[in-house]
């Protein structure tokens, strides 16, 4: 999950490192392009940074969101539905769920260290630590349970592009934590397009999923240094040294947000290992491109979540509650207009498009019209879990996130397979959407308590 931050309370009070015997002032002055004449942070209310930073946002994470969405389609068209059911689980599933492990939750705690305690140096070195153990489990996974040499490889070639992502995320966040949005836009932009065209042509020349793979995984290295590492050595406040003792000291802030973004994948992705599992590679491409429409609301849902977090999270630093929950209670409806309308249009012409997608026929699709409408139904409240996870690590509640997401994974584990089992597809969507249900509804409680709790403190001091 990818946020902007100003402070996130808790965050960066640990004493992770002072910055190089740089003061915070002193950065900033180094960002006088950005920032001459406004505040320390760099974050002011220059409207034309702004909306650059927007349209680059949206660029690039629009991109990024669609190539995601239609790789394994794009995969399915060229080489059969079978080889495109691989490609579907190896790169928006398994890929997804061990980036989360190069991830480690990283980018909400390096945007927040707006006081630069850890260099970027720091949070690299952690990031290639833990973006090797990424490495290691995907091995370690794809020889477990691939079943053949060639699913293996192609399983590995995928995760090994998606280890290259989480470490071009630390690349980007350190543009946001500049004061630079907008090139983590264009960072994403360019990669993505460059590692999708390289996927494509491989594909097609060589009419081989694994070739197309393993071409895909090279381009993911080039594509790190070229548009993210490279064009970051322009910014000279970039610290790059490396201070003794910063592993531990992020290891320990990040932990709790790792597991609890390591279970919200798996409790998202638990009904596409089931269908994996129970159901087969050709599955596999039904149903993700049937999932293509919840991915869609959730990247509209973000383009109004991200920029909002900067301000709710300011809201709450100065006690701005009732001007807090207007915020939230706005975003809220504006996920469930999207919502709303993905169904209304799913019903009318859904079927249609998908069956172009996937080249196949309207009739071949139509059986899971249901499961369509379902799965979009539980992309809503995909969107609004996000939304209330960012708000309850912006209220300090990390530790009932986790146990929220704990309570999720054991439910989805139990849930998930042994519905693709009884009830196909359709099974699978339902318990997507029951899981989504279940772990909104649990975020949207602990949010309301601590809001009660923060009344009643109102009301003690007032009294």
């Amino acid at each position: 999950m990818n946020v902007i931050y100003r402070l996130i309370p808790g965050c960066i009070r640990t004493d992770c490192m002072k910055h190089s015997g740089k003061s915070y002032k002193n950065i900033n002055t180094e960002n006088t392009a950005l920032n001459s004449k406004k505040e320390k942070t760099g974050y002011d209310e220059d409207k034309e940074l702004e909306k650059k930073n927007l349209i680059w946002n949206m660029l690039g994470s629009g991109v990024y969101a669609i190539t995601s969405m239609l790789l394994g389609v794009i995969a399915s068209r060229i080489l059969g539905k079978e080889e495109g059911g691989i490609i579907f689980f190896a790169f928006s599933t398994l890929g997804q769920q061990l980036y989360i492990i190069s991830y480690f939750g990283m980018r909400p705690i390096q945007m927040t260290d707006m006081a630069f305690k850890c260099s970027f140096g720091d949070y690299l070195r952690f990031r290639m630590i833990t973006s090797a153990a990424a490495l290691a489990g995907g091995i370690i996974y794809s020889v477990l349970f691939a079943g053949s040499l060639n699913k293996m490889l192609i399983w590995f070639s995928m995760v090994l592009y998606k280890v290259f992502d989480g470490i071009a995320d630390c690349y980007e966040t350190e543009y946001q934590r500049q004061g630079r949005l907008y090139m983590t836009g264009k960072s994403s932009l360019l990669r993505t397009v460059f590692s999708a065209a390289v996927f494509i042509i491989a594909t097609i020349i060589t009419k081989n999923a694994l070739y197309g793979s393993a071409a895909f995984a090279v381009s993911g290295f080039i594509s790190v240094y070229i548009f993210a590492a490279f064009p970051l050595k322009s910014i000279k406040a970039v610290d790059y040294s490396v201070k003794k003792g910063s592993i531990l000291k992020l290891f320990n802030l990040s932990k709790l947000l790792f597991l609890s973004s390591f279970v919200d994948i798996y409790i998202f992705a638990a009904a596409k290992y089931a269908v994996n599992s129970a159901l087969g590679d050709e599955a596999n491409a039904y149903f993700n491109t049937l999932f293509i429409p919840t991915s869609v609301i959730n990247l509209m849902a973000g383009f109004i979540i991200r920029p909002a977090l900067t301000m709710l999270s300011v809201n709450y630093e100065r006690g701005e509650i009732k001007l807090f929950n207007k915020r939230i209670l706005k975003i809220s409806l504006y996920i469930a207009g999207f919502t709303i309308c993905a169904m209304a249009a799913a019903k009318i012409m859904g079927i249609r498009v998908l069956s172009m997608l996937l080249g196949t026929g309207i009739s071949e699709l139509k059986q899971y019209e249901n499961s369509f409408l379902i799965l979009i139904l539980g992309g809503g409240f995909y969107a609004l879990l996000n939304l209330f996870y960012y708000i309850l690590v912006i209220i300090k509640e990390r530790n009932a996130i986790f146990a929220v997401y704990i309570l999720g994974g054991i439910t989805a584990y139990f849930l998930s397979e042994r519905m693709a089992k009884s009830a196909g597809i359709e099974g699978a969507a339902v318990s997507y959407l029951i899981l989504m249900v279940f772990v909104s509804f649990m975020f949207i409680a602990v949010f309301l308590k601590k809001l009660l709790s923060i009344k009643g403190e109102k009301e003690y001091q007032d009294a």
